[in-house]
Order: C-alpha cells, then structure tokens, then sequence
C-alpha cells in the first residue's frame, strides 16, 4: 500500500474567525492524484490555503509525511515540498518568463528550467517575454512551471483550467497527468467536474465546507450527486 502524503483530520477553518470548512478529512497516498469538487463557495480554496499555510486553521490537524504542518508559517511548509498554484496564477505579470521561473526556485535553489521547457515548449519560447503579455492559458503553464520549480513532493492546484481556452485546457491536463507519472503527487481543485474526474483516481465531493461524498472518480461520474448537481445530467 502507498504511504500517505497528506492526512486531514476534522479541519476547521475559514476567513477573519469565520469558518469555511466544517470538520474536513482526507487523504492523499504518495504519488496519487486527488480532485476536490464543488460549486463556488464549497470551501475548496480554502482548504488548499490551511494545507499551504496561508489560512490558519482554528481546530484539527493536517500532515505532511506523518509530520504536523498545520501550525506552520507558509515558507516552512513550502520549504517541506509543498507548492501552490493559486486560482489566477498571480504571477509577476512585470517581470519575464524565466525571472518567474528562477523566483519559484527560491526553496530548492534549482536554477535550471530544462524540465519545465519540457513540459511547457512554449515557455521556452517565450523566455524573455513579459509574463502580463502571455495567454491565459500560457500563464496558467508559466504558474505551474513555477510551482515545479522548488522540486515539490505535493502539487496544489486552485482551478488551473479557469477562463481558459478549451484547447489550452486539454494541453495543460495532459501535462498534469504526465506530471503524476512521474511520482508527483497532486491534490487538484476544479469546477470543471468532468474534466477534474477523467484526470484524478479519486474524488473528494464538498459542500458548504463537508465532503459529501468521495471514492474512486469513475464510480462518481456515475453517481447522482455528481451527474445532478455538477454535470446537469
């Protein structure tokens, strides 16, 4: 059996003391990929955030390896091998291409871009292009090429397909699942339902701050939470 990566036990969390997540529990096993689905508002973003550092939970716990990471400052816990990739990528729209790569290097040191060249052949085309003029959809590969950059052990992903191109959308999910091939394990947030189910090996389903439901992603193409309430079937 695979060792766990992430293990979530009863979170709470939210915003200014108001919470968003309602006794959350999960797990993500080494090397697996895992979606989070739901409507707006379901609390998905701010779990990516307690996992990141970057909303404090105010009660239960979250691991990384077996190690407690929820009481962490957010550069410990990327220190550790965690990456975010935000819903809207923030990138430094000013700064080029390679700068943005070279400052998501900043944990591991790693200075050279060879590997996301090659996941992304676009950006290195774009190297010395200001990252503001690219594509949607070109940003949202720069933002993930950044990510890759600090050598993480655990990918989080906020809505990489948002407000881009159908045909950008297939490219970048057929990077993410050649990324997960690789070893990386990944915990992906999506709107985009279907998309998010034909990617992941499981699911984890929430609603205003609880999961709902979860098991293998197939068997909840084909359940009717998710064909009524997500996929207007």
């Amino acid at each position: 059996m695979a060792s766990e990566a992430l293990r979530i036990r009863d979170l709470v969390s939210g915003y200014r003391g108001l919470p968003a997540l309602h006794g959350i529990s999960l797990e993500v096993s080494a090397g697996e990929m895992v979606a989070l689905v739901g409507a707006n508002g379901a609390g998905k973003s701010t779990l990516l955030r307690s996992i990141a550092g970057l909303s404090r939970p105010v009660a239960g716990s979250i691991e990384l390896e077996g190690r407690r990471i929820d009481a962490m400052a957010a550069h410990r816990i990327a220190r550790l091998g965690i990456a975010y990739v935000p819903e809207g990528r923030r990138l430094f729209a000013r700064l080029s291409v390679i700068d943005n790569l070279l400052l998501g290097a900043w944990v591991r040191g790693e200075t050279d871009p060879a590997e996301v060249f090659s996941l992304f052949p676009v950006l290195r085309d774009r190297a010395r292009q200001i990252a503001g003029t690219l594509s949607g959809g070109e940003q949202q590969m720069l933002a993930i090429g950044r990510a890759l950059m600090s050598k993480p052990r655990l990918l989080l992903l906020d809505e990489p397909s948002l407000g881009i191109a159908p045909r950008l959308v297939a490219r970048i999910y057929q990077t993410l699942k050649e990324i997960n091939q690789r070893g990386l394990t990944v915990l992906l947030v999506e709107q985009n339902v279907r998309a998010a189910l034909q990617i992941a090996s499981r699911a984890y389903v929430l609603q205003t701050g609880r999961i709902v439901s979860h098991g293998l992603s197939a068997e909840l193409l084909g359940t009717d939470l998710v064909r009524k309430a997500f996929l207007g079937i």
